[in-house]
């Protein structure tokens, strides 16, 4: 264990550098945001317009101002809305770097055709109206032979509630296709299904503002994470109220390093921990009785029964954390109210990330800190509406879902016709991704394929048809993300700027499509995106009240200002779960064959003859492929060293910057080490999000002559851009929610 003094006095983070403020006159350089966004350059007098918008560079939905020269009408600037209740007003360096994706040189600006084989890079240029007859056609042939269920597509929509959403199923629905796939195996899917069987609520959002107490297992907040932004301005003022923090990782991220008290883990064990920490709270009479006997659906005498195996003793010996320990922080975080956990991919990306997260859900039910102040709350979202006439939806709506499209592709279980990658790359983000690149070749399992995009993606490459989509800041879009405020919001996405004139955006095809497709027309009675958007506001009572797509389109976002918090909803409906109560035994997990209660189960990786294990992790400005074209980022951010334990390092002669081979049953790449004490010496560790082979030569660390005079400055060439590890990671996943189990790869280490 380290805490923070002791990790202050290691030197950690340059303490003894001089503040950048004291060497340069920064504030001379920059101008306030001020509400209303007032902006003027410095270069041409002009005033620049402010368009409130939101952005799209993560999963938080930040609401953004656009700042855009009235002379050229050129996108200069991205700043945060003050408006907007989650963000108000900040912004990380990725929502400033969208600008980077509108004047990238290398993005897609007209539909290509495969001309040569798939993977060839050989392309022929052709019009629109060639791709929506080609499209339109596959698809009437394929409805015609009663094979409508062949059309799959695999969409990246971040948020639930979400317009274009709705309107890509409705499209979807109305031709008849069964079901879209999201990317949530790629992460996310063990902590939503684990939500849904014991909360009814695919997400609870920890009230962290509030929070006096937080106990972080596997989470990293500072750098990524879930809610981003949102979350980490909560924290910061949590923590300068006095909240306490530690956290339970196997590295020491910037998160651990900020944490009151760091706890390097064994990995996987993070659920043990809690559980014992659950049976200590009960043990001393700590909990919360009231909550455990009327709103949760298990007895407390049965409950006590099933957490008697889990003594700090016992979690000691698996997780290395002192006994001592476990009990103290478990008598802290019952005793201080309110307090909250956070999990992260530590805990969900494992063979066990379901049952991980039910068994951390259970520490916060023990102390009833459900739906209450600074505790685990459930999400306020305002509702995105669709329209009539309304398709027949089919598909699951079992917490249970099925993510596994490539291997069920691969093995005949699911049969494809069409298939479309709307802005997901799972050539790139899927591990086993050897795989997935077969599959896509292969034109007897996929026998026509598009990917629609903004840039030429690993997936793009393997596909049939390209077609040039908008990015976000050009676009039309409403959504509804969890609120931190606990009152629901409504923000829209609205163009910046105009797109370039052969690019067009997705919902726009779709509704070119509907009008050639016999049968979908009917439930697209629309002039254009934007006019089914203005129908949907005047759905939203408050909202078309407040002045309705009018108000959205002046401020961006929409909430009843009026409107204050309500804590503990359960007490008026019930859960949304069968029994209307907080599931501690899932009877829908022991349907499936899986353990009903919360139960730590160990890992079947027994890390023998010198294996180790690969924790991956997200570093804090680079976000999948999504932010890989950004200039400003990558200069940022361009390698991923993994990262080695001194001990492990000594044990293979390895000294820092040199290289190793990383190799596992899927094959072997070739890093620079970087030693660091802030590593578990069973783990290697490694950033996610690099080596790049698509998205254009910014993402590939390549320098160029173009228009923009940036891509002659890529001073990093020589350094490339990363290490791709996808391809090496096995296909493990959780059986419950199919999520990858990307902390579960065994690696041997060997130097070069």
């Amino acid at each position: 264990m380290i805490d923070r003094r002791g990790f202050i006095k290691v030197g950690v983070g340059g303490a003894g550098m001089l503040a950048l403020g004291e060497m340069l006159p920064l504030a001379s350089l920059g101008q306030e945001l001020k509400p209303g966004g007032e902006g003027v350059s410095r270069t041409t007098g002009k005033s620049r317009v402010a368009i409130p918008s939101t952005c799209f560079q993560c999963a938080a939905g930040c609401g953004i101002l656009g700042y855009v020269d009235t002379s050229s009408g050129r996108l200069v600037k991205i700043e945060g809305n003050p408006l907007h209740p989650n963000n108000r007003g900040k912004l990380c360096a990725r929502g400033q770097a969208g600008t980077n994706l509108v004047s990238n040189p290398d993005r897609l600006l007209f539909p290509l055709k495969r001309a040569g084989k798939r993977g060839e890079m050989r392309w022929e240029q052709i019009s629109w109206e060639q791709a929506i007859q080609e499209i339109s056609t596959k698809l009437q042939d394929l409805k015609k032979k009663g094979q409508a269920d062949r059309f799959i597509l695999q969409g990246n929509f971040k948020a639930k509630e979400n317009a274009t959403l709705n309107f890509v199923r409705r499209f979807l629905h109305a031709y008849g296709a069964s079901s879209d796939t999201l990317e949530t195996s790629l992460g996310g899917a063990s902590r939503e299904t684990a939500s849904l069987l014991t909360y009814g609520e695919d997400v609870v959002i920890p009230d962290i503002g509030r929070s006096k107490y937080i106990l972080n297992f596997g989470g990293n907040p500072y750098e990524a994470y879930l809610f981003h932004l949102p979350l980490i301005q909560r924290l910061n003022e949590a923590r300068l109220n006095g909240a306490r923090l530690v956290t339970f990782d196997v590295r020491i991220s910037n998160t651990s390093g900020r944490s009151d008290e760091w706890y390097p883990i064994t990995p996987g064990s993070d659920s043990l921990v809690a559980m014992a920490m659950a049976r200590t709270i009960i043990e001393e009479g700590l909990h919360d009785r009231e909550f455990l006997e009327k709103w949760t659906n298990f007895p407390l005498v049965h409950l006590r029964r099933h957490l008697e195996p889990y003594t700090p003793e016992a979690a000691e010996k698996v997780s290395g954390v002192p006994a001592a320990v476990i009990r103290r922080l478990a008598r802290e975080f019952a005793t201080t109210r309110p307090a909250v956990t956070l999990t992260g991919r530590g805990v969900s990306m494992r063979q066990q990330g379901t049952q991980n997260e039910r068994c951390i859900a259970l520490l916060n039910a023990v102390v009833g800190n459900i739906d209450v102040p600074g505790g685990s709350c459930f999400p306020r979202r305002a509702e995105i509406p669709d329209l009539s006439p309304m398709p027949s939806k089919t598909g699951r709506t079992s917490p249970f879902r099925h993510n596994n499209l490539f291997p069920d592709i691969a093995r005949g279980k699911i049969k494809v016709g069409v298939y479309v990658a709307y802005t997901a790359n799972p050539v790139y983000a899927s591990p086993d991704s050897g795989t997935i690149t077969e599959i896509l070749k292969n034109e007897r399992l996929i026998p026509y394929s598009i990917a629609v995009d903004t840039f030429m993606s690993e997936t793009a490459i393997l596909c049939d048809l390209v077609l040039p989509d908008a990015t976000y800041l050009e676009r039309w879009d409403l959504e509804s993300g969890p609120s931190f405020e606990l009152v629901p919001y409504v923000s829209l996405r609205q163009p910046l700027v105009a797109p370039p004139p052969k690019v067009k955006p997705f919902t726009e095809v779709c509704l070119e499509l509907a009008r050639q497709i016999p049968g979908v027309e009917p439930f697209f009675p629309y002039r254009s995106f934007e006019d089914y958007l203005e129908k949907v506001v005047q759905r939203i009572d408050g909202l078309a009240r407040a002045g309705g797509f009018e108000t959205l389109k002046q401020k961006g976002v929409w909430f009843d200002e009026k409107a204050k918090p309500r804590f503990r909803q359960y007490r008026e409906k019930g859960f949304k779960t069968a029994s209307r109560r907080f599931e501690v035994y899932s009877e829908a997990m022991h349907r499936q064959g899986f353990a009903g209660l919360p139960s730590y189960e160990p890992e079947k990786n027994g890390r023998t003859n010198g294996r180790l294990m690969l924790a991956t992790f997200k570093g804090n400005v680079r976000g999948g492929s999504r932010t890989a074209p950004c200039k400003w980022l990558a200069e940022i951010q361009h390698d991923n060293p993994l990262w080695l334990h001194p001990q492990t390092a000594a044990a293979l002669n390895v000294r820092e910057g040199d290289r190793v081979h990383l190799k596992t049953a899927n094959g072997t790449v070739t890093q620079k080490v970087r030693i660091s004490q802030g590593v578990h010496p069973q783990v290697v560790a490694c950033s996610e999000g690099f080596g790049h082979w698509g998205h254009g030569r910014i993402a590939r660390g390549k320098r160029f002559k173009s228009s923009d005079p940036d891509t002659r400055l890529v001073w990093w060439e020589g350094h490339g851009s990363g290490v791709y590890l996808n391809a090496i990671v096995p296909k493990k996943e959780d059986p419950v929610s199919q999520e990858y189990a990307w902390m579960e790869t065994e690696v041997e280490v060997a130097k070069v």
